[in-house]
């Protein structure tokens, strides 16, 4: 009777151990497929990110330099001059308050920087013939030229 226990037990032992067996395979195959997505998952990105990283640090240089060195340290002044810009054929001069708007800041904030920017000659502001309280704004020949400076310079690097 004890050899038949003994017999019992190690056959227990012995299914235990081929089950922890299958389980550790079962558990290596899931471990191998988590590390591959891993690491699809850190080397895909980070290259478009160093490239995207690449092409904006290039874009903000360009800007500098087509601006003449002029810091836009305030998006909202880059916002402004983008929306002028983009609308420029269509429509050359907008309500102070359109391009307050566009500027996606406070209304003071944005003419802050709607000053600046005349200020450096990028913008040219206006009063209204029919009434002198309203002002209109439009881009200045020199932020035409800067606009058309920074964006022929930016081109190649969208390839």
């Amino acid at each position: 009777m004890h050899d038949h226990g003994v017999l019992a037990m190690q056959a227990r032992q012995q299914h235990s151990v081929d089950g922890l067996r299958r389980e550790i395979a079962h558990l290596t195959t899931l471990l191998e497929s988590i590390t591959s997505a891993v690491h699809s998952i850190e080397t895909a990105p980070v290259q478009s990110f160093e490239r995207l990283a690449e092409i904006e640090y290039r874009r903000r240089r360009a800007r500098a330099k087509a601006f003449g060195g002029y810091n836009f340290d305030r998006e909202p002044a880059w916002d402004i001059l983008l929306d002028l810009f983009a609308k420029s054929i269509a429509q050359s001069h907008h309500a102070t308050s359109s391009v307050c708007i566009a500027s996606c800041v406070p209304t003071t904030t944005a003419l802050r920087h709607i000053d600046v920017l005349e200020r450096e000659g990028l913008i040219q502001a206006s009063r209204s013939k029919e009434d002198r309280r309203v002002r209109s704004i439009c881009l200045s020949e020199k932020g035409r030229r800067c606009s058309r400076r920074y964006f022929s310079m930016i081109q190649p690097f969208d390839s």
